[in-house]
């Protein structure tokens, strides 16, 4: 990772490419001393560590999968109903279930085939980036946070389709970093952007003829030179075929290698059949390489292929493919996604990453040990229309329940005037309880005319979605101003559930200035109730008319880690302008309207 003042021309990344190179080198030379003249114990001892991927402040193992995507070539810019922001609901399932497994890395094609979002003219040169590709990564990106995962867009997956004068020409090569340069620095302070891959398999455009491999070099240097002028902290990644052909993106700056390890690659091609020492050695490789995709058959194909990745020095590994994409080149082959390999290697390994905070135990092999949470939302209930000023206000309750085998519970301790610090207090069925540092925050929050409360900050939100013909939410188009709840046992809701107490045992929220430590929760069985009427309890719904789904959203942010993180949205239909009616809508249910004697 380059934290270093941002280079201004290409010939600065040679220079800083060719004293990487000679350290590097140096070091793989030395550990091969080592096998010559050390027997067994010494060498282990000399034997230098193996490099990994910088991120967060630490090194990993770049842990992850190739999507590559959700619908080919139109993931990015391909306009309303199309593209991540038209399939976000798609887009957020997968991305929770690849957190579940150990996925950490997502690496995403962004402009596949003949990167038709690339305007051109009639030469070729590049002119424009497409309406929409910067709206869509933007919504990649925030769906990428909200599960702890790091992206690594792919920038040209298919260097063989688009215009060879991209690689030939020098104004279109110059043209072309230009354009993506504003996308890179929508991306230079986000985390969750691990790195972009400007050179993917490019070394094809010469060994077609198309261009020289002086002509590759240069216009991927254009690329990294941009990459490091408006966000130096995001890793260069350049991913060459495989393991042989790094020798021809030595000396461009590159953060890191990503080549391909395909099942039936052999010889100096084969990844797994060689350490990153001898590829330093041999390759010249003068930064860490990670494997960018790799296929196999089984779970216990996909076990022993990660073990000899990080036994060989990788900097981690991605496999292909999430979505059971067919492998570039690979044929017919069958192959699947190794989920059960990547979960265990996530949990047995501290340096699998990266992750902004600890793996979720209620999800992980150890589960038996916990007396985990579930966090559940009513439906949205007793509705009304009021207004503020010339905007229309829908109103609604809203319950959250806890119907877990333990306690949704956070311990906050002061870090500002009107802030916490949280962790979640996870229980454990020996009695004790573990303390995880899951990103929670609490707030003094003000209530007109009630003053103050320390309150869980992000506990809910309100959601309004339009939906299709079938009754499907297909797009947010408001969200309510409530987040902040107190997480408290106000109702017993479901007294049948086991180690449900009969009596409260989290009081209300403090309303104490002074508190340095405050510990919230609500018991199993027990609910946290708002009603419509309360503070912030409404989504403006000044000017919409038709059909829409109104969403209540438990942890949206997923700090309190559960057994069952599938659960925390409810939804009721609603007509709008609202008139009480939902009547014609598809889907509808009668609108839920329940007092103290309903059903939570």
């Amino acid at each position: 990772m380059r934290f270093s003042q941002a280079r201004s021309t290409v010939s600065k990344s040679f220079t800083r490419a060719r004293a990487k190179t000679i350290a590097f080198v140096a070091l793989a030379l030395a550990t091969m001393v080592a096998v010559a003249t050390h027997d067994s114990a010494s060498l282990a001892a000399s034997t230098p560590r193996p490099q990994r991927v910088p991120a967060l402040g630490s090194t990993w193992f770049a842990l992850g999968a190739n999507l590559p995507w959700i619908r080919r070539g139109c993931d990015f810019g391909c306009g309303q109903g199309g593209g991540v922001r038209g399939n976000a609901t798609t887009v957020d399932s997968i991305m929770r279930a690849m957190s579940r497994r150990g996925v950490r890395v997502v690496r995403w094609e962004l402009f596949s085939g003949d990167a038709w979002q690339v305007r051109r003219d009639d030469t070729g040169l590049p002119t424009s980036i497409a309406p929409g590709v910067a709206g869509d990564l933007d919504e990649a990106v925030r769906l990428a946070a909200k599960h702890d995962l790091y992206l690594l867009p792919v920038l040209l997956p298919d260097p063989e389709r688009v215009p060879a004068s991209w690689f030939t020409s020098d104004a279109q090569s110059t043209k072309l970093a230009a354009l993506v340069r504003p996308l890179f620095a929508r991306s230079a302070s986000n985390p969750h952007v691990l790195g972009w891959e400007l050179a993917t398999r490019a070394e094809r455009v010469a060994d077609s003829g198309a261009a020289s491999i002086d002509d590759v070099r240069r216009a991927t240097s254009e690329l990294v030179a941009a990459l490091e002028r408006v966000a130096p902290k995001r890793l260069a990644v350049i991913a060459p075929g495989d393991v042989s052909r790094i020798d021809s993106f030595v000396g461009l700056g590159a953060d890191v290698y990503a080549p391909h390890d395909p099942a039936n690659s052999t010889g100096d091609a084969c990844a797994r059949c060689r350490t990153t020492a001898s590829v330093a050695s041999a390759e010249g490789a003068d930064a860490p390489i990670m494997v960018g995709a790799f296929d196999v058959r089984s779970n216990a194909a996909g076990t022993n292929r990660l073990r000899a990745y990080a036994d060989g020095g990788y900097a981690g590994a991605l496999a292909w493919s999430w979505r059971n994409a067919q492998y570039p080149d690979g044929g017919a082959r069958s192959v699947s996604f190794p989920s059960t390999a990547t979960w265990r290697m996530a949990y047995a390994n501290q340096d699998s990453g990266p992750r902004s905070r600890p793996l979720n135990p209620c999800l992980g092999p150890q589960v038996g040990r916990y007396l985990c949470p579930n966090l559940k939302m009513s439906v949205p209930f007793n509705f009304s229309l009021g207004h503020r000023g010339s905007r229309s206000i829908l109103y609604s309750a809203n319950s959250i329940n806890s119907r877990g085998d333990g306690p949704a519970s956070l311990l906050g301790v002061r870090n500002g005037r009107y802030t916490m610090a949280a962790k979640q207090v996870l229980h454990l069925r020996n009695g004790r309880t573990e303390l995880i540092p899951t990103g929670a925050k609490l707030l003094f929050k003000a209530i007109p005319g009630q003053y103050r409360y320390w309150k869980w900050n992000g506990a809910a939100r309100m959601e309004l979605w339009r939906l299709d013909s079938s009754g499907t939410p297909v797009a947010r188009v408001r969200v309510g101003p409530k987040t902040v709840y107190c997480l408290r046992d106000l109702k017993r809701t479901a007294p049948g559930l086991a180690r449900s107490p009969r009596s409260y045992a989290f009081p209300g929220c403090s309303q104490d200035l002074g508190k340095q430590r405050v510990t919230l929760g609500t018991s199993v069985g027990w609910s946290d109730i708002y009603p419509a009427t309360y503070h912030e309890n409404w989504i403006d719904v000044t000017g919409l008319r038709g059909c829409f789904a109104y969403v209540h959203v438990a942890d949206p942010t997923n700090v309190i880690y559960e057994y069952n993180e599938d659960d925390n949205t409810s939804r009721a239909v609603v007509r709008l302008p609202f008139t009480g009616s939902n009547r014609g809508c598809p889907g509808a249910k009668p609108l839920p309207s329940l007092g103290d004697g309903g059903v939570y």
